[in-house]
């Protein structure tokens, strides 16, 4: 994989969180998430002014995948490129002619209708949009839905507002038939009319992060959407680790969270970063359990942990001040217990059922006499250079240097 080079402060980073959109400033919320790296989805002036002020960088939420398409209804909310009548040839078109609708959680949305990243309309209009979101002084973009794009048919058809059908209306690519009302209406044009939709949206996110980076080098560009254009920002996002708002329970085990550290572990070594979104309080075990199973499988697989503030009230809101530094080992297997040394504390998960103690003898690098164990809030003495620990089955535990 080719390098990625993100900046140092996103690789060190270790928790992010999102803006809360109850807040018109940070606010007395400032103490409780001293410390961390990131805010995301940080949409107005006002508020990248306070998180900066804080001493918070801040990235704004984009949409690239589609537009809405009620101007009277969405226009300025919707935090992508607002629809236009005048340059309808932005639209994706299917085999058929047709404007395809947003399909998303099994459900077409009426109002929602993808946009092609091949039309050079698009990727116009959009740069300029882009150029105005960076205008207000955040440190880069989060953009949403990003993966596999549908392909478009629409280049050399004519699209656009017909005054005499008072409605969009575009040529089908399959039905040659003269209307008067396509006269004088824009030309969808794409930029690679040999290439697919696919190369044509990897070429847009080049040139996204490129007008992202003319700001400054160490402004950022993060993706929703694994590892498919990874490659073209700083780093991605897997949303709904482990848990999730659309189910219960924990969704995977820390044998398939291993594996799927594997995938990652080469977007990572060339530079990348990954952030794990764990949406809490969906499920039967305790919010704090989760939480602790989801931050510990998370900074272990050596990515940035994320809850989007569902943690809420919940006592383990102690992990956004668990800055515990660079790993100085990998991650190291003992009587069925994972775990990793860092340069202020440990993370530690037990991946079988069943509960399990470990002993883990202190690297040489370390001089700390103790650890903090977050979740039981109680001090652990180290003795003779090893730390001693017992872990519930199927748990995480975070200890932190006092």
């Amino acid at each position: 994989m080719k390098d990625i080079s993100s900046p140092r402060w996103l690789r060190d980073a270790e928790m992010v969180n999102c803006w809360n959109s109850d807040w018109n400033k940070i606010g007395d919320n400032a103490e409780h998430i001293a410390g961390i790296s990131l805010l995301i989805n940080v949409q107005k002036k006002p508020w990248i002014d306070d998180a900066h002020q804080k001493g918070f960088r801040t990235i704004t939420y984009i949409g690239c995948m589609d537009t809405f398409v009620d101007e009277t209804g969405f226009e300025g909310s919707s935090y992508r490129l607002p629809f236009r009548r005048e340059y309808a040839d932005i639209l994706l078109m299917n085999q058929n002619g047709h404007f395809m609708n947003t399909l998303m959680d099994g459900t077409y949305r009426m109002h929602r209708y993808l946009v092609c990243a091949n039309s050079k309309t698009y990727v116009e209009k959009t740069m300029e949009y882009i150029k105005k979101i960076m205008d207000m002084g955040g440190d880069g973009l989060f953009i949403d839905n990003v993966g596999t794009r549908e392909e478009c048919y629409g280049h050399g058809c004519r699209v656009g507002y017909s005054e005499r059908h008072k409605t969009i209306i575009a040529e089908s690519p399959k039905v040659k038939q003269y209307d008067p009302g396509l006269e004088g209406l824009p030309i969808h044009t794409h930029i690679y009319p040999d290439c697919d939709h696919n190369y044509a949206f990897r070429q847009f996110l080049l040139q996204v992060r490129d007008l992202v980076k003319s700001y400054s080098k160490d402004n950022i560009i993060i993706l929703n959407g694994g590892l498919d254009y990874a490659d073209c920002a700083d780093g991605t996002m897997i949303e709904s680790y482990i848990c999730s708002w659309a189910w219960e329970g924990q969704r995977e085990n820390w044998s398939q969270l291993k594996e799927l550290a594997k995938k990652y572990e080469p977007y990572l070594s060339a530079g990348g970063q990954v952030i794990a979104l764990s949406y809490l309080r969906r499920t039967q075990s305790k919010t704090k359990d989760d939480a602790y199973f989801c931050y510990a499988a998370a900074r272990l697989s050596g990515f940035i942990w994320s809850d989007y503030l569902t943690i809420s009230d919940d006592s383990s809101k102690v992990l956004y001040q668990a800055h515990l530094g660079e790993p100085l080992t990998s991650i190291i297997s003992s009587d069925e217990i994972d775990y990793r040394v860092y340069r202020r504390g440990i993370i530690a998960i037990n991946g079988d059922d069943v509960d399990r103690a470990v002993t883990i003898p202190m690297p040489s690098e370390v001089d700390f006499k103790s650890v903090f164990d977050l979740y039981d809030e109680r001090l652990i003495n180290i003795e003779d250079g090893n730390l001693q620990l017992s872990i519930p089955g199927s748990s995480g535990r975070v200890y932190q240097v006092p």
